[in-house]
């Protein structure tokens, strides 16, 4: 999240500037440096559901690539996921 939307505040500064920072978060990333290092990074809660939806939606194209090349149809997926449920009772 580099560019317009991110701020940087030195780790000395965050005790006494933290709070504000949090008010202000907004759509922006906070990033805490340590000696000019990126030492970690504060993202808005909409922010991180984002990238967290954005993980998920790259995992569900990874398992869909594999199940394309495995030669699975949907009807032996859900075959399969149904037999194993119900032996594991649930």
């Amino acid at each position: 999240m580099e560019g317009r939307n991110e701020q940087q505040i030195s780790l000395d500064h965050v005790p006494s500037q933290f709070a504000e920072q949090l008010k202000h978060l907004g759509d922006t990333a906070l990033t805490i440096t340590d000696g000019g290092e990126a030492v970690g990074v504060l993202l808005s809660p909409q922010v991180y559901a984002r990238i967290r939806r954005a993980q998920a939606y790259l995992q569900m194209l990874t398992i869909a690539a594999e199940l394309r090349s495995s030669g699975i149809t949907a009807d032996e997926l859900t075959q399969g996921t149904r037999a194993e449920r119900e032996a594991r009772g649930w």
